[in-house]
């Protein structure tokens, strides 16, 4: 909806002054619809097929309409009329979905697997050279150099001490910190998320990132460069095709 307002301006007698009209906006929200009300939308005035109500109506109660057709339709609608081509059934929308989520799944099975793994690749690396107190991994001269990345290094070092001297989240972390005044790396970097593991390997000095690539011959330093800012998705793709099966890790 756009309300036309004319522009006057004190002085004027109520006449207008500069551009004879502005436009101003007003948002519509979506209203809230029952399911029953959802069912009658899509296909009424969207042109589903639905052939058992019923059953689309307990589908659309698990899901919801948001995750299932908010996130699905752009497939299979055209994107004028914003109406389903003909004929898309609601099966056809249910089964992109369910395809969608088995995906993320088989993937998110598989991305546990690599994190676990670089995270024991890099703790190793970095602990065989530097061996396993915390001072080590909390100064910045254990780092590259490169002063193009300073400021990542110095924000992971930050991260990495809030782990070691203050977290309270996870009891491995608590237990090392009270019982022996220290927490190792290889404990510290499974309190990471993925995103703060992968950088780590791009702030490490080339010794300890050889020693990583070498666990992979087919995956070479600086392809270990490229994918390890953009995890978890580059990263299954470059290690999958390597001599090394998924399972090893």
């Amino acid at each position: 909806m756009i309300e036309f307002q004319k522009l006057v301006k004190p002085g004027t007698w109520g006449g207008p002054t500069g551009p004879p009209f502005t436009f101003r906006r007003i948002r519509m929200t979506k209203p809230y619809l029952t399911t029953d009300q959802q069912i009658r939308l899509l296909a009424d005035t969207k042109g589903l097929i639905i052939r058992d109500e019923e059953y689309a109506k307990q589908i659309l109660t698990d899901i919801g309409y948001f995750s299932l057709i908010g996130g699905y339709k752009s497939v299979f609608t055209n994107p004028m009329t914003r109406k389903y081509e003909i004929p898309t059934t609601f099966e056809d929308v249910l089964s992109l979905y369910q395809f969608d989520e088995s995906l993320r799944q088989l993937t998110f099975g598989y991305l546990n697997k690599i994190e676990q793994k670089l995270q024991n690749l890099i703790a190793d690396s970095f602990c065989s050279t530097y061996g396993e107190k915390q001072s080590f991994y909390l100064s910045q001269s254990s780092y590259s150099s490169d002063p193009k990345i300073a400021v990542g290094i110095r924000k992971l070092i930050n991260i990495l001490s809030n782990i070691a001297n203050t977290n309270s989240d996870h009891e491995y972390i608590v237990h090392q910190r009270n019982a022996y005044g220290n927490v190792p790396l290889w404990a510290t970097t499974h309190a990471m998320t993925f995103g703060q593991v992968s950088n780590m390997y791009v702030f490490l000095q080339q010794r300890e990132k050889r020693k990583i690539a070498m666990v992979y011959p087919n995956v070479s330093e600086k392809h270990w460069n490229n994918i390890c800012p953009v995890l978890p998705y580059s990263v299954t793709h470059a290690l999958m095709k390597s001599d090394c099966s998924v399972s090893a890790w």
